[in-house]
């Protein structure tokens, strides 16, 4: 017959509440074997699940550099697009250019007419109909109204978060003592 813990430990001279200690130790000890194997697993997926993540960022970066790039040639292409129509407009007779000019849209003749030289556009102005010739010049005054606001909005959120988080200072020195 195989001795049994009990008769083990006493021939060790562990009394039986040390045996006990020692099996629940032993427990204790199998279930942090088992938790660190968990927490190991846990950690290598959380890694390759990091790698990923940081692949997916490294692709959307090469894909903003690339939208950023071909933005930026769409933008000199429409700001040469724009330079040519306006030496196209300056190289015409004002009592020609003027017609044409009334026809454009804004989204066209505002970028075209802010870029042209003072006089050619005041020659241009001046064959517009009166309407027309204040529809435009009034446009052109406003074209960085929005922006201007948007900038306006901006500064009165840093002033209010400033004053967030400003110290606030007492009201006054504090009164003397026996003062009235």
């Amino acid at each position: 017959c195989a001795p049994t813990a009990a008769e083990l430990a006493k021939a060790a001279g562990l009394s039986p509440a040390e045996l006990q200690v020692m099996q629940s130790l032993g427990a204790r000890r199998g279930q942090l074997d088992k938790r660190e194997s968990d927490l190991s697993t846990q950690l290598a997926l959380m890694a390759a699940a990091e790698a990923k993540v940081d692949a997916k960022l490294k692709a959307l970066e090469t894909v903003k550099a690339d939208i950023k790039g071909l933005m930026g040639q769409a933008d000199a292409k429409e700001q040469a697009e724009i330079d040519r129509m306006v030496k196209v407009f300056e190289s015409m007779k004002p009592k020609d250019a003027a017609p044409r000019m009334v026809l454009l849209d804004d989204s066209v003749r505002l970028p075209i007419a802010a870029k042209m030289k003072e006089k050619s556009l005041s020659a241009i102005l001046a064959q517009m109909p009166p309407a027309e010739a204040k529809k435009l010049t009034e446009a052109l005054a406003r074209r960085f109204a929005a922006t201007r606001a948007i900038a306006a909005a901006g500064a009165d959120k840093a002033g209010a978060a400033a004053a967030a988080t400003a110290p606030v200072a007492p009201a006054g020195p504090p009164a003397k003592p026996g003062a009235a």
